[in-house]
């Protein structure tokens, strides 16, 4: 059975056969199918079973996700348990004094405050 290169289609010979991507190539064939560099199995980078080079691969790109009724409502409910959480914190802190580190300067000018008012 007579091998076909998968760019020019033409008879490989086991001499110049190269076998990537599934398919059988000339060497002189494997090349970028944008730029036409010329490949080897160390450079090359395979996409749809079609060999690039580096600069050339195509890159993947984010999908959106269409928003379903369903994810609608788990965005809500993720939305009101964040602001029953953050509400129940601050009803627990509401009323309490926040110490403050009494570093150098806080106590200078709490020290000039006091002087001042008196």
């Amino acid at each position: 059975m007579n091998k076909t290169c998968a760019r020019c289609e033409k008879t490989v010979y086991s001499i110049e056969e190269l076998k990537c991507l599934d398919k059988v190539w000339h060497k002189q064939c494997f090349k970028c199918q944008v730029c036409n560099m010329t490949l080897n199995m160390r450079n090359y980078k395979g996409f749809n079973k079609q060999p690039y080079c580096e600069a050339h691969i195509p890159k993947a790109k984010a999908t959106t996700v269409a928003e379903t009724p369903e994810l609608k409502r788990i965005a809500e409910n993720t939305k009101l348990q964040s602001n029953v959480k953050y509400h129940a914190e601050f009803e627990k802190a509401k009323g309490k004094v926040t110490q403050v580190a009494d570093d150098p300067e806080t106590l200078r000018i709490k020290q000039n405050t006091k002087l001042q008012s008196n």
